[in-house]
């Protein structure tokens, strides 16, 4: 242990004792810290260490002891001259206590503090122990700033990259953590598989993320500001969205530029332009606030491009330049009067019809059923519906010269496409309906619809109930075999009476009414796979069905020669139906009003019953 201590040594000599003494001291020196923890006191063998973190503020003391001994020593440090690592002190009152800590805006590493006892009576007499202060830290590292779009709602992100320094190593952490100071601008989640995290911009302005972890007992932190920029366009006071804007031939606009979320007394640069070019003109083209002139009809996209320290930014916005829906007739008019009438091949594609809502787009079926514009063939695709329309009953019933139907892609709220369509006879495509999810009924929707090649994609139209007369009189719609009809639908009252099928669509279980569904389709030489349990009511379903041919599976339990009312006439012997057992519905179908006949009371179809269409 360590202390002073005498030897001494006894001799006789010629009956004279002597005596010899000599002080030995065992020199121990201690060493303890105020840390917590990332301290190692040094061995006879080792230095000690201490573990800084570049986060810590407070400092960080290592006292040294001279074990045994409370006077007789005196105490010094040496400390690294210039470090641009730590800070330490050791105050001329407490020689034996060195106060260390990293220094403000310094570097990390690793550099030696030594402490020396020296015997105050015997300088010769010292021992001397080293620690070795580590300043280490965490760092985060990525692109900045980060452009979010909010026109479009992007969810731009960038990747943070997680990293140490000071002697700490990336395997060597955990409990790893990230936080933002400020979740409405930017948000952060650690990457999949580690070794950083992911920012989530929001809207514009500047985020704090901070990365925690622990390593060798002690807890880091970094921090990284990201600046999140937003290039925002106003129309006075209104934020201008990506897409669905209007303007009328002719107005003009006054937008208004924003680089959002750049460092106050930036210099930005800002350049305008729109394609396909001669649609629209800007003035000034190369400022934050331009007057943006209509000088043509069409579909354009405006592009807008922030510069900012060599790096640009680009937001997009579309528009629709057109005709206001109270021009459109003096538009047909001036057609008119040039002799432009179009074809059904090359209908007349007709500007954009803007600023239309959910009170005034019925505006446009009255100008174009007017007999004035009966024998042109128009276009209307290039216009969109406005997304607040929620019944369309009847919205282009009767326009004969409608030959391409407006665009969809905005009706997200309607439910009602009663007669639609019905009687626009020279309608060659249906609207896409895939914003229609709401949409419950299609009655009569393209009744008359004599150039109708191909029904609508109604797989996004789940809420559909009733097809009653929908394609009543569809005269170029031909197989339907693979056309599928939404699972809600039970009604198909004459669905497809009078038109030119020549396989029909397969009937989902569920629906109920199938009366002169396909009454007189006299091309139609398939029919559905088979009649579903759930029809209750059947009669003149195939009436004049006369190239019908292959097997007609029934599973409904109808067996009421009532509604079996003329379901075969004239339906030939190439048809073979088959029922559920029991009798019922073969008894049924048989009886004088249900079974195929002609009018002499020749019997055509054989019915069979057939085991196998029960449900087990």
């Amino acid at each position: 242990a360590g202390g002073k201590t005498e030897i001494s040594l006894t001799a006789t000599v010629g009956g004279t004792t002597l005596t010899a003494k000599k002080d030995i001291y065992v020199l121990e020196l201690e060493l303890t810290s105020s840390a917590t923890s990332g301290f190692s006191a040094p061995t006879a063998s080792t230095d000690g260490s201490l573990l800084l973190t570049t986060a810590d503020t407070t400092a960080t003391t290592v006292t040294a002891n001279l074990a045994g001994f409370t006077d007789g020593f005196t105490y010094s440090w040496t400390i690294p001259t210039s470090s641009t690592k730590t800070t330490a002190t050791v105050a001329s009152s407490a020689p034996r206590i060195l106060s260390v800590k990293p220094k403000a805006g310094g570097t990390t590493g690793t550099e030696s503090f030594t402490v020396k006892a020296t015997c105050t009576a015997d300088n010769t007499i010292y021992i001397e122990k080293t620690v070795a202060v580590t300043v280490a830290g965490l760092k985060l590292t990525g692109d900045s700033p980060l452009f979010y779009n909010h026109a479009t709602s992007a969810t731009n992100t960038i990747a943070l990259t997680l990293g140490t320094e000071g002697g700490i190593s990336t395997s060597s952490l955990s409990s790893i953590s990230y936080s933002s100071n400020a979740t409405a601008i930017a948000t952060v989640a650690e990457t999949s598989g580690g070794g950083g995290c992911t920012v989530t911009a929001k809207k514009a302005g500047t985020a704090t993320i901070t990365v925690t972890a622990t390593a060798g007992g002690k807890t880091f932190s970094a921090t990284k500001d990201v600046t999140i920029l937003d290039l925002v366009v106003k129309n006075g006071s209104t934020a201008v969205p990506a897409t669905g804007n209007s303007l009328e031939s002719g107005s003009t606009a006054n937008l208004t530029a924003t680089l959002e979320g750049a460092p106050e007394g930036s210099v930005i640069s800002y350049a305008w332009s729109a394609s396909p070019a001669g649609i629209l003109s800007f003035s000034p083209a190369n400022a934050a606030a331009t007057t943006v002139s209509a000088v043509a009809t069409g579909n354009v996209t405006i592009t807008l491009r922030a510069s900012l320290d060599g790096t640009d930014y680009d937001t997009t916005m579309a528009f629709s330049v057109g005709l206001g829906v109270g021009g459109l007739a003096t538009y047909l008019d001036g057609l008119l009067s040039a002799g432009t009438v179009g074809t059904l091949d090359a209908p007349i594609e007709l500007p954009p019809i803007v600023g239309l809502t959910s009170a005034n787009w019925t505006q446009i079926k009255t100008v174009l059923s007017n007999e004035t514009y009966k024998d042109m063939f128009l276009d209307l695709s290039a216009t969109q519906l406005p997304g607040t329309i929620t019944n369309m009953s009847s919205g282009f019933s009767g326009c004969k010269n409608l030959v391409k139907a407006p665009d969809f892609s905005a009706c997200t709220e309607v439910t009602n496409l009663k007669s639609c369509f019905n009687g626009c006879e020279n309608l060659t495509e249906a609207p896409d309906l895939s914003a229609c999810t709401k949409v419950t009924s299609l009655e009569l929707c393209f009744k008359d619809c004599k150039k109708l090649t191909e029904p609508p994609d109604l797989s996004a139209c789940t809420e559909v109930t009733t097809l009653d007369s929908c394609f009543y009189g569809c005269k170029a719609l031909e197989d339907l075999s693979s056309w599928t009809i939404p699972a809600k639908v039970t009604d198909m009252y004459r669905c497809f009476i009078n038109s030119s099928l020549t396989k029909a669509p397969q009937i989902p279980n569920g629906v109920t009414e199938m009366r002169e569904c396909f009454y007189n389709c006299k091309t139609m030489t398939q029919a559905p796979a088979e009649i579903p349990a759930s029809v209750t009511q059947i009669g003149d379903c195939f009436s004049n069905c006369i190239a019908l041919s292959g097997t007609l599976k029934v599973k409904a339990n109808i067996t009421e020669a009532t509604n079996w009312h003329r379901t075969f006439i004239y339906v030939p012997a190439s048809l073979a139906v088959k029922v559920i057992p029991g009798g019922g519905v073969k008894a049924a179908i048989e009886a004088k009003d249900g079974y195929g006949y002609d009018p002499d009371g020749n019997y055509f179809i054989t019915v069979t019953e057939d085991a196998s269409l029960v449900d087990p």
